[in-house]
C-alpha cells in the first residue's frame, strides 16, 4: 500500500524516508513442530525497496490490531471506511466501534 505523504522508518542504520507497507502472509515454524501465520509488514523506501525492518502479526491477532487503528481514526474517516466498504457488506453500514 502506498501512504498519501511520505513518513520515516527507524531502520538498523537509521532513519529513512518510506512511502508505503509491503504486505505478505508467510509461516513461522516452532522447535515444537506448530506454524503460526503472520502477516509481515515491511516500510517500502523512497527508492522503491523493501526497508530492512519488518514487523510480523499473528493472522489470529488481526481484528485486534484493526480495532487499535480503527480507534485512532477520525469519526469522518471512519463514515468514510464504512461507506466505502459497504458494497463487500452490509453489516458494516451499521458498524460502531466504543
Amino acid at each position: 500500500m502506498r501512504f498519501s505523504k511520505m513518513t520515516t522508518f527507524l531502520g538498523r542504520n537509521g532513519v529513512f524516508n518510506s512511502i508505503g507497507l509491503r504486505m505478505s502472509k508467510m509461516y513461522n515454524a516452532h522447535k515444537d513442530g506448530t506454524k503460526t501465520q503472520v502477516l509481515v509488514m515491511e516500510p517500502i523506501t523512497s527508492k522503491e525497496t523493501t526497508g530492512r525492518c519488518s514487523l510480523e502479526v499473528p493472522v489470529q491477532d488481526l481484528p485486534q490490531l484493526i480495532w487499535e487503528l480503527w480507534k485512532h481514526l477520525p469519526e469522518y474517516q471512519q463514515d468514510l471506511v464504512r461507506q466505502r466498504f459497504s458494497v463487500y457488506t452490509d453489516s458494516l453500514k451499521t458498524l460502531k466501534f466504543e
